[in-house]
Formats: C-alpha cells, structure tokens, sequence
C-alpha cells in the first residue's frame, strides 16, 4: 500500500486496537472478544466507520497471522461490520441543496476560491484531484480537463509514535480516478478568472500548479480546507466538509435527471454499485420517479 494508507492503518491501530486487544496473544483472540472490543468502541463514542475501519486493520493482521500458521483460522470473519444506527452522528453533512450551491457559486465569483468550488460543486472532483491540476492538464479547445495525479496529506508514525505530516503527489489510484471531463460554461469562465487573477498577481505559470501560491508552490490540503471554511463563515454559508461538496454534485446531478452510469463515471467511481449504494436515498426518488412517469404515460387516457 501507499505510504499515506501504511500511516493511516498504523493510527488505527495504535487508537483502536491495541489498547484493548495489544497485549493478547493472537492464539487466544476469539470471535466473541472481537465482537465485544466492537462493542466497546461503539458504547464509548466511536462512530459506524471508525469502529468497521479498526475491525477492518485488526481483520488484515489476523489474516496474516493465518497465512503465516500462528492460528488455525481469522475469527473476524465470524463478526459482522456494525451497521449504522438511524439518526447517529456522522461527520458527514447534509449536501447543499440547489439553492444553497447556487449560492456558493455566485457569492464565490471572484473570490480565490471560485474555481475550487466550481470544479467540486459541478464536476464533483475530490480536493486531492483539484490540487493535483497543472495547467497543460487543462485542454482549451476541446474544453476538457483531464485527472493525471492528486495531492494529499500524508501521515507517517515512527516507531516512537510521533506523527509527521507531509504533502504528496501521487497518480490517481485507480484507473477510473484517472479520465477527462468536460468542463462546462461555467467551469471554463472559473478557469479564465482564475488564470487572470494569477496573471495580474504575476506568478502564473502555464506549466505548472494551477493552484499555487505566490512563490509557484502548490496549495496544501490542509490550507484550501481552512481557507474554504473560513468562506463559509464569513459568508453565513451552511457548514459543510470540503468533501461534502462532491456529494453536493453527485446528488444534484442525480436530482437534474443525468443518468446514474454518467454520474458513476464523471466522478471516478470504480463501480457502478459504489455510486448507488453511497447516494442509495437519491437513487430511490429516481425510481419512484420512474413509476410516477410510467403511470402517467401509459395509464393516462
């Protein structure tokens, strides 16, 4: 795996794991200390995801530990992922309605966040994605974009715990992350505002970063997500993660009507079935709209 993925599942594990389970030989952890170390994790606070991510790392070291015959067999495959509880907390937020992204796009209008917000709201791009765009990956005449790489923290833990964080540039991990999408109107108008305002601060190159600062470096995750929430606020804009606004495109487009095999592609969806089973909700008032339709048009006189 990925450096960032190695750190990410060292964090879990230190956080979830092994303070309940690190000293206990592997031979004698059970299905039912699994189930009841869940359990745990859930009555102490600990969100659906965090608790399916800490089953998913102890899962992989008790895998391994089978393929290497220190235990017979991996007793988290006999203890089901937590399901979600109606109505608990997440850190996921409600998308923006239209109304509310409409807001976002004109009140953004010549703000240096214009063009992330377009490129997120509209084309649904993930904040890496956005970060990684170099100028010739942007192609004019055709008015086209294309996702050659992304951008992201990454997060190491050295063998004293300590945690260090550094920015990385990677290809995109899957086939599918990587693809061209058409800009549109109102994209391509972001883009050549963008550009001038980086003319006029003279420090546009057109080989390099299309988000940079003004010594030609590019824009760190961490910055663009401060920045974005410090709009909000200052905007009266409803709060949301930088990465909700990606769910705001993908349920707006579903709602407009585009059709769930063009929504699963234009965002980098591996699978159809990821899209659907993320955006379920939408995709059920797309099938009620379905049998409304039939009705009318086949049982009107």
């Amino acid at each position: 795996v990925r450096p960032a993925t190695l750190g990410d599942y060292q964090d879990r594990y230190r956080r979830t794991v092994s303070p309940l389970l690190g000293n206990k030989k592997l031979c004698d952890v059970s299905s039912r200390d699994i189930a009841n170390w869940m359990k745990h994790l859930s009555t102490t606070g600990a969100s659906t995801a965090t608790v399916n991510g800490a089953r998913q790392v102890l899962s992989m070291l008790l895998k391994a530990a089978e393929e290497y015959g220190h235990i017979d067999k991996n007793p988290a495959k006999f203890v089901s992922r937590h399901k979600k509880s109606f109505g608990e907390h997440t850190q996921v937020k409600q998308p923006w309605s239209q109304e509310e992204a409409q807001g976002v796009l004109v009140l953004s209008k010549g703000h240096h966040l214009e063009l992330p917000l377009a490129l997120a709201t509209i084309l649904g791009m993930r904040r890496s994605e956005i970060l990684g765009l170099q100028w010739p990956d942007l192609d004019f005449p055709k008015g086209t974009l294309t996702v050659h790489r992304v951008r992201r923290d990454e997060r190491t833990i050295d063998e004293e715990g300590h945690v260090s964080v550094v920015t990385v540039t990677y290809p995109p991990k899957s086939a599918s992350s990587r693809r061209q999408i058409p800009m549109g109107s109102i994209v391509q108008a972001a883009v050549l505002a963008h550009r001038e305002r980086q003319q006029e601060a003279g420090h546009f190159d057109d080989q390099g970063w299309v988000f940079a600062t003004r010594t030609a470096n590019p824009v760190s995750p961490s910055r663009l997500s401060r920045v974005f929430k410090g709009f909000l606020r200052e905007n009266g804009i409803r709060e949301i993660r930088f990465h909700d606004v990606r769910h705001t495109a993908v349920t707006l487009s579903l709602e407009a009507g585009v059709r769930i095999e063009v929504v699963s592609q234009m965002v980098g969806h591996s699978r159809i079935d990821t899209t659907k089973s993320i955006y379920a909700p939408v995709v059920q008032a797309i099938n009620s709209e379905y049998t409304e339709k039939m009705d009318d048009y086949l049982g009107g006189t």
